[in-house]
């Protein structure tokens, strides 16, 4: 099956394109103009595409013929809720949403490739090696902090 990858800004693209090389996967990558570093186009086949234009993404998604795909790196989303620069495909998708929160817009992107045949993948196998295994980093926790870090994390996910 034909991979793909939807590439942002910074190092997390590079990390996964090196450990796909290493299990002898070729990668097609969908870089986004100046969103994401050039240098990619060195290590693996590109297709450059205009943040925003989803419509041609789409379309050259479905021409490449890949099958899966991981997305990663830091895409800026608070250009796509101005409404400026959109296709008529990204318009009717933004205003389609209930919200235009990242997670939202995301999933809507993941729904779009599904329609299309495209599996996006979670590309934890392709970096296990950056994760620190689970557990305690260092010393331990007392009760006071752990309560702390729950409502925290309550506080965070509402």
């Amino acid at each position: 099956m034909s991979l793909g990858l939807l590439a942002g800004s910074g190092e997390l693209p590079f990390e996964f394109l090196k450990k796909a090389k290493e299990k002898g996967e070729d990668v097609t990558v969908f870089a986004l103009e100046n969103i994401t570093e050039s240098r990619i186009s060195e290590v693996s086949q590109t297709i450059w595409v205009k943040p925003f234009k989803f419509g041609k993404f789409l379309k050259d998604v479905k021409k490449s013929g890949i099958s899966r795909m991981a997305i990663l790196g830091k895409i800026e989303h608070k250009n796509a809720v101005l409404l400026k620069g959109l296709d008529v495909k990204a318009l009717s998708v933004l205003l389609s949403l209930k919200d235009r929160k990242p997670e939202t817009i995301i999933m809507k992107l993941i729904d779009e490739l599904k329609k299309i045949g495209v599996e996006v993948i979670d590309p934890t196998s392709y970096l296990s090696h950056l994760l620190h295994p689970e557990g305690v980093i260092e010393g331990k926790v007392s009760k006071e902090i752990k309560e702390e870090a729950e409502f925290g994390m309550r506080i965070a996910k509402e």
